[in-house]
């Protein structure tokens, strides 16, 4: 078997970005009752080195065994990625026994999907779930309860409006439900997933636009932009940041005055 290709940097992020968003992709694509989920360890020391994407350790809470969800992550229509997935879940039986396998492979390439999903065996035959990004309808993601669901939602297929409204509607959303540390982890998230679409300059448009937006309706804003002189700075020191900058400095001055 020849070796898989060498892994391209943003497929890397991706591998990174299943672990947060691992359980949304079993809730909302496979519709899976998840209770709970917990991360595998992935090294799988054999003769054959290999790392799994994601193993995933999921609880359903109806009372069956946990069930081990080993997800893939693919942006290449690999001949030999059939012969590997086989080889993962020989090597997660041989070191779960004691568990259920089960197998996705994500494919967020751009183009089409040719990836066969199942080796015929004299015996049996062998198949994983395969999962287009492109053929998953964007609205059942961007309407699921969790924000983190919509980030998934870039590499869908929209088709009741543009990608561009797509980003917007997303991270309108982000904006909308989520804020700090939380917030920029999704759009950290978001624009990784969205180079994949060709489209992680419109999403760095929205978040600026969105952004701006916040800064507008803070007090300290708004009382720069009613002094020329604030505006004037402003644009020397950087358009809308500027004016911030020297509403608070005005604000500030005001409040001293008023003393």
């Amino acid at each position: 078997m020849s070796p898989p290709p060498a892994p391209h940097a943003n497929d890397r992020a991706i591998r990174a970005l299943l672990a947060d968003l691992g359980a949304s992709f079993l809730r909302h694509l496979l519709h899976l009752p998840v209770a709970s989920v917990k991360l595998v360890e992935t090294q799988l020391p054999k003769v054959i080195e290999r790392r799994a994407d994601l193993v995933l350790e999921v609880t359903t809470g109806d009372g069956e065994t946990p069930i081990l969800h080993h997800i893939e992550a693919q942006r290449q229509n690999e001949a030999h990625l059939p012969a590997r997935m086989m080889t993962t879940a020989g090597l997660l039986v041989d070191r779960h026994p004691e568990r259920r396998i089960d197998q996705t492979v994500i494919y967020f390439g751009e183009e089409p999907c040719r990836i066969r999903s199942e080796i015929a065996l004299v015996q049996c035959r062998y198949r994983f779930r395969l999962i287009d990004m492109r053929a998953i309808d964007c609205r059942q993601l961007l309407e699921a309860p969790e924000p983190e669901a919509a980030v998934l939602a870039v590499l869908c297929q929209a088709t009741d409006r543009t990608p561009e409204e797509l980003v917007h509607a997303i991270v309108a959303r982000l904006f909308a439900e989520s804020s700090g540390a939380y917030r920029t982890q999704l759009l950290f998230q978001l624009e990784t997933l969205a180079v994949n679409r060709r489209l992680e300059g419109v999403v760095k448009e929205e978040v600026n636009m969105f952004s701006l937006e916040e800064i507008r309706n803070l007090p300290s804003y708004r009382e720069g932009l009613l002094a020329p002189a604030c505006r004037r700075a402003g644009r020397k020191a950087g358009g809308p940041a500027g004016w911030l900058i020297k509403g608070e400095q005005e604000g500030r001055h005001r409040g001293s005055d008023g003393a």
